[in-house]
């Protein structure tokens, strides 16, 4: 489908968008799980972590 972004595109996009806004607000950030972790991690969160 040409002109579409697929989700995961859509997600690191937004994670990256929201990684620039709180870093902006001088907040910490932190993502729990594996899905997507290191666009998670490039996107600029300071954690990560995985449920057992």
């Amino acid at each position: 489908m040409a002109g579409t972004t697929p989700p995961e595109a859509r997600l690191i996009g937004e994670r990256e968008r929201f990684a620039v806004a709180a870093k902006k607000a001088g907040r910490a950030i932190w993502v729990h799980g594996l899905s997507l972790t290191m666009s998670t991690i490039a996107a600029g969160f300071n954690f990560a972590s995985k449920l057992r």
